[in-house]
């Protein structure tokens, strides 16, 4: 009895070939298409997690002295980029409509030998 699938000991591999020994000895290069999947190893063993250690606590926000947020000063000078012309400054003209050649269309030149009106 032969086996349908050999395990064997991967060498090289590229995106389409391995080089493989086989378990008699000898090496040859296979594609990849002909491999199976590679056996899984056994169980793998349990991770121990990663060990955490306590931080300190951030401090409370009531813990903090409170810093007043300074607001901008207000003038009553116009914004420069905002005007009641309601026009827009840089309008482009409407895109003109493109002259492009139209094809010619017409039967196969190989359908020129049968009469089309009935």
């Amino acid at each position: 009895f032969e086996p349908a699938v050999e395990e064997v000991e991967l060498l090289e591999a590229n995106p389409e070939y391995a080089f493989v020994r086989l378990p008699d000895g000898r090496e040859t290069s296979i594609s990849l298409r002909h491999l199976a999947p590679c056996a899984e190893q056994g169980p793998v063993p349990d991770q121990t997690p990663f060990s955490v250690s306590p931080t300190p606590l951030a401090p409370r926000p009531e813990d903090q002295p409170v810093v007043p947020i300074s607001t901008p000063p207000v003038t009553d000078e116009p914004d420069p980029l905002s005007s009641d012309n309601p026009e827009p400054v840089n309008e482009l003209p409407p895109p003109a409509p493109t002259s492009r050649p139209q094809r010619d269309r017409r039967a196969p030149a190989y359908l020129r030998d049968y009469v089309t009106s009935l």
